[in-house]
């Protein structure tokens, strides 16, 4: 079995770019021989810290950042950026300087991701050795970390809409239940139903209505905060979770969603199919409420929001 790094381009001093040649996977006593001239007294702690550290998690933020740190001691790294296109991975650890080197790593056939390096100086070549050498030691514990986060986002979420799944509500709102309680911080939450989803599955098909069910999940996703989160409840319902958000601030976003939803085009056969939602949205009462009063709160806002003719936001904020 052959690993292997395809290295893009590095800069000089004169910013000019310089190809790197691919590489097959060496021996770490190959990198002793190469290395040890200029760090004859640090690089086999190097080595042995990457071995050892690198095996101690499946966390792939974790794992990546002690890659960092240790390439940081021995190479004065300035920052390391990984990028997993397919898994819409980006992470940055350190500050981006002018000098950079990258490398896109694939084993056996599958991307692993790429790696890029920058620092204020240029890297000479021994340096350049240094880092593909290293990046050896970080092949399998990066898949392993790869493997157990795409466990992780499928176990957490929908696969038709990419939302997070009912597990994954309740874990979560557990928590932020507890974290606003404890830090006095506002919560509130949007139970989000689309209208009239069975007339358009009769009409149009479940595949169409699969579609609509990911475009409008799209939209939400989109236009929410970074801090926010949207669940798939079940069926065409949605809980959308407002961190730290009072109730006058959560019926502004809410509202919001719901005409950029009405908003939306989605085309089948030709055939324009129209989008609505219904969202019922409440505000935690910090000495009253759990998990299930809250939910059961705004589904009942969601109720009513039905009742009332739909496409629109019924608030119930109780103080």
């Amino acid at each position: 079995m052959v690993n292997s790094l395809k290295a893009e381009t590095f800069e000089n001093e004169n910013n000019t770019p310089v190809k790197a040649t691919s590489f097959s996977k060496p021996l770490f006593t190959q990198l002793t021989q190469q290395a040890a001239v200029q760090h004859p007294v640090t690089h086999n702690n190097f080595i042995t810290l990457l071995n050892q550290d690198l095996q101690r998690t499946l966390d792939l933020k974790l794992q990546l950042h002690t890659f960092f740190n240790i390439l940081k001691q021995q190479l004065n790294i300035s920052s390391l950026e990984y990028i997993h296109q397919f898994e819409d991975i980006t992470l940055l650890f350190g500050e981006s300087k002018h000098h950079n080197c990258n490398y896109e790593i694939i084993t056996e056939g599958e991307p692993l991701g790429k790696l890029t390096f920058t620092r204020q100086k240029k890297f000479l070549k021994n340096e350049l050795n240094t880092i593909e050498h290293a990046i050896t030691a970080l092949i399998y514990p990066l898949r392993n970390a790869l493997n157990y986060y795409t466990a992780l986002r499928y176990a957490f979420t929908d696969a038709l809409t990419g939302a997070g799944n009912r597990m994954s509500l309740d874990n979560t709102l557990r928590k932020e239940i507890e974290t606003a309680k404890r830090y006095r911080k506002d919560l509130s939450i949007a139970m989000i139903d689309l209208d009239k989803f069975k007339t358009i599955n009769d009409n149009f098909g479940h595949s169409a209505g699969d579609q609509v069910l990911k475009d409008v999940v799209s939209c939400l996703s989109k236009n929410i905060r970074c801090t926010d989160s949207i669940f798939r409840y079940g069926g065409e319902e949605f809980v959308l979770l407002l961190s730290n958000t009072n109730n006058e601030g959560a019926l502004i976003i809410t509202e919001r969603l719901r005409a950029m939803v009405a908003g939306l085009s989605c085309i089948c056969d030709t055939q324009e199919i129209p989008i609505t939602v219904s969202a019922g949205l409440t505000t935690l009462l910090p000495k009253k409420d759990d998990l299930d009063s809250l939910l059961k709160r705004s589904d009942k806002a969601l109720y009513k929001a039905k009742e009332m003719g739909r496409n629109r936001v019924i608030n119930i904020n109780l103080k």
